[in-house]
């Protein structure tokens, strides 16, 4: 299999045989946001605009997030020439508000908050979410269940 042409913003990448998206952009010189590099993390998450999306790409991302489009490019060994861009602060970022926290009890020793969002999200088991609280200390929350209710812990 040859390398594929990878179009990111103002650049244009060749991938080497076997060569993720992401590793090809280290090589290259490409700024692009990641951490984990194994697709546990999805701080590399973009959106594929065109070419064909391998399915190992789209691996721990929801349905919602699929059927938009996005990938890791940490899991990306390109099949075809692609375009990809950044992830829109609209794609990532929700505005919420609590409007109730139960505090804990004996008989359920967690707190509650109900949030309110800013606009309609689809939420699935696995997603993570990090409260900005105004300190230097940010909380990840990951949604590890729904029942009438989701779940979450951090």
């Amino acid at each position: 299999m040859s390398g594929k042409s990878i179009c990111y913003e103002t650049h244009i990448v060749q991938t080497k045989p076997d060569e993720t998206i992401l590793d090809a952009f280290i090589r290259c010189g490409v700024a692009i946001p990641f951490s984990c590099r194994g697709g546990s993390c999805q701080t590399c998450a973009v959106r594929c605009l065109e070419g064909d999306i391998p399915i190992t790409a789209q691996k721990g991302l929801s349905d919602y997030q699929k059927q938009r489009g996005y990938l890791l490019t940490c899991c990306c060994i390109p099949t075809t020439d692609m375009t990809i861009a950044p992830l829109s602060p609209d794609d990532i970022i929700t505005d919420a508000f609590v409007i109730a926290i139960q505090q804990p009890t004996v008989a359920n020793p967690c707190y509650n908050f109900t949030f309110e969002l800013a606009r309609q999200r689809h939420f699935t088991v696995g997603d993570t979410f990090k409260i900005v609280d105004g300190t230097n200390k940010e909380n990840i929350i990951k949604i590890i269940e729904y029942d009438v209710e989701w779940l979450a812990t951090a």
